[in-house]
């Protein structure tokens, strides 16, 4: 006790005289030595002086610091081990206790060997499942980042992915051991699971079923001239043809039919509603094939291309929306085969 007292003691002083070392003035001084029988000078400057004093303040300073966080730092790790070691040994209690209320018949030949080696295997798996959830934790948050990505990209905000999740069928029942789960999982895992479910049926709502056979884009999604009247306006979905000898319209995806008939624009045209409050309009038809309320699916013909309403020539004029939203409808489509085409190389 009375060497620790002392060492604070001399530490307490050695902190005293910092401040006085740094704010130290310093004057040029003349270091004298005898070398063969002469006499040498060396002139040292008082600038010299103060930045060797203060560097070697800046250093000392630097070492002790940086030894403070590593003592910190292993501090903590001996608490969490001990922390670690204590719950084991708890568990090792337990199995020691609960060992003499089982039959002998079950515990004929156990030793403490063998439960030393039975806390060990639970050590084990404790690790095992905590870089398990560690890994997991670390997918799910590259996978969702991904997704989000990939819907923000066709213009769907956050509103609107809920908007789909909300619309979309989807199973509600859980098994006897999900709420043991929800109990054990971390809270953090859990919620990037529900996100990434949420992101993942976002994504498979999207259409995916170009609507033509060997599809070419004329004229993409955006602010163009109107091909007739010629004034600048959004073209609020894509025109398309067929290079194929099908004039044949489909389905982009299953759904029901919810309108069909003639617009003055759009000329004979045909809606249809689809899951995730998914809609697709088909227009400037030259025939249409299906009636109001009937299911269809993606080899269910529509109708026929053809040029009527304001039309410059056959083709047709795919829009689709999203929660009342229109979107690019080459980019969805797009965007929905290449999530279907990931999925399937997964596999």
């Amino acid at each position: 006790m009375l060497k620790l007292r002392i060492l604070l003691h001399a530490f307490w002083h050695g902190i005293r005289l910092i401040p006085k070392a740094w704010r130290f003035t310093y004057q040029d001084a003349k270091v004298i030595w005898e070398q063969g029988g002469e006499l040498s000078y060396y002139r040292v400057s008082a600038v010299w002086q103060r930045v060797v004093v203060r560097g070697a303040l800046v250093l000392t300073g630097a070492g002790l610091l940086s030894l403070g966080v590593s003592a910190w730092h292993s501090w903590q790790v001996v608490q969490e081990r001990e922390q670690l070691a204590r719950a084991h040994v708890q568990i090792q209690t337990a199995l020691s206790q609960a060992l003499p209320e089982v039959p002998m018949t079950t515990t004929q030949g156990v030793n403490t060997q063998q439960v030393l080696d039975l806390t060990a295997r639970i050590q084990e798996r404790d690790w095992l499942i905590q870089t398990l959830i560690q890994s997991t934790s670390s997918r799910l948050a590259a996978d969702n980042t991904r997704m989000d990505d990939q819907l923000r990209q066709l213009g769907i905000d956050a509103r609107m992915r809920e908007a789909i999740v909300a619309a979309t069928p989807r199973g509600g029942a859980t098994g006897p051991h999900d709420a043991w789960l929800n109990d054990k999982l971390p809270s953090s895992l859990l919620q990037s699971m529900a996100r990434n479910s949420d992101l993942r049926v976002a994504l498979q709502a999207l259409p995916s079923q170009y609507p033509l056979r060997n599809t070419r884009v004329t004229s993409d999604y955006g602010m163009r001239r109107h091909p007739i009247t010629g004034r600048l306006q959004l073209h609020a979905g894509t025109d398309m043809v067929s290079d194929a000898p099908d004039d044949r319209v489909f389905a982009v995806r299953s759904g029901v039919v919810t309108a069909t008939g003639k617009h003055p624009q759009y000329g004979l045209m045909v809606t249809i509603q689809h899951d995730g409050g998914v809609v697709s309009r088909y227009a400037h038809l030259r025939r249409i094939k299906v009636k109001p309320n009937q299911r269809v699916g993606v080899q269910t013909p529509l109708g026929l291309l053809g040029s009527t309403g304001m039309s410059t020539g056959k083709h047709l004029h795919l829009e689709i929306f999203i929660s009342g939203k229109p979107v690019n409808p080459d980019r969805v489509l797009r965007m929905a085969q290449h999530v279907q085409q990931v999925k399937t190389d997964q596999r």
